[in-house]
C-alpha cells in the first residue's frame, strides 16, 4: 500500500494486474478516479516509459502530447 506523498507501484510484463479485468468508470467526477489521473500525470512525469502501466485496474486513456 502506498503512503501519501507516494505514486502508486508500476506493473510490468508478469504482474497479475495486467490480467486483470479493468472496471467500469461510472462517474468521471469521481474523486478516486481525479486522483488516479493525478497519479498517472505524476508518474508519466517522473518516468518517460510508454510501455509501463499502474498496477490499478480502472479502463484508461492515455494521450501523449508532443510539443
Amino acid at each position: 500500500m502506498k503512503t501519501k506523498g507516494q505514486l502508486l507501484q508500476v506493473a510490468e510484463l508478469g504482474n497479475r494486474a495486467l490480467r486483470e479485468r479493468a472496471k467500469e468508470v461510472r462517474d468521471i467526477n469521481d474523486e478516486k478516479l481525479q486522483k488516479l489521473i493525478d497519479d498517472l500525470i505524476a508518474r508519466r512525469a517522473k518516468k518517460s516509459s510508454n510501455a509501463k502501466t499502474i498496477k490499478k485496474s480502472k479502463k484508461k486513456v492515455v494521450i501523449s502530447k508532443s510539443l
